[in-house]
């Protein structure tokens, strides 16, 4: 595992790539956040949410029948 500051990452972009293909890659922000950066196989298509996956319901309710519901468990 190699693990690049921000701004080594910026100047480094094309080796920082070639590493994490080989490698896991770390990149650590100013302010000691890690990111890990690892390749993604090509599908020919865009990488979707799992989310997007989600079917929706046909409820009959309104946006104010929900927001009720939300107010009526609101903790205050």
């Amino acid at each position: 595992m190699t693990l690049y500051n921000y701004a080594d990452a910026r100047r480094n972009l094309p080796k920082l790539f070639e590493t994490a293909m080989r490698e896991d890659v770390l990149i650590r922000w100013r302010d000691g956040r890690k990111f890990k950066l690892s390749p993604v196989a090509d599908t020919g298509e865009e990488s979707m949410s799992p989310l997007a996956a989600i079917q929706g319901v046909n409820a009959n309710i309104t946006m104010d029948d929900i927001l009720d519901a939300i107010k009526d468990r609101k903790i205050v």
